[in-house]
């Protein structure tokens, strides 16, 4: 990831930290998480999708960035798969060559770690 936010920043000529959701680059209404949590105040507590970043994460102006057409969230969407062959830089690629399989090659490589399955820590 941080290679990508590299490139991100060289080719937009801004900072880093605006491609991460977890810095500079986080939406200012759920703070990169995506949802909102609400307080029913006698009920549990409900998550709903953030209302100014769709769930994307990022601050919405952050979108406005693209690399070879496409912003840091449509990346972080492509499969495993796609985004090895976007990419033209021999560190991601060996990155993303270590688990390009047909067991990962699928997934989307953006996406929390809670929607993976488990994993043998060895793997």
């Amino acid at each position: 990831m941080d290679e990508i936010r590299k490139l991100f920043a060289r080719h937009n000529q801004v900072s880093e930290g605006l491609f991460s959701y977890n810095s500079a680059g986080a939406c200012p209404k759920c703070g990169g998480k995506g949802v909102i949590e609400l307080n029913l105040s006698f009920m549990d507590n409900a998550e709903v999708e953030c209302p100014l970043c769709s769930g994307a994460r990022y601050d919405p102006d952050v979108l406005s960035y693209r690399l070879k057409g496409r912003n840091i969230v449509e990346i972080m969407d492509m499969a495993i798969e796609e985004a090895f062959s976007f990419f033209n830089d021999a560190k991601i690629s060996s990155k993303l060559a270590n688990v390009q399989n047909e067991a990962w090659a699928i997934y989307r490589w953006g996406n929390r770690l809670t929607l993976f399955p488990a994993v043998k820590a060895s793997a």
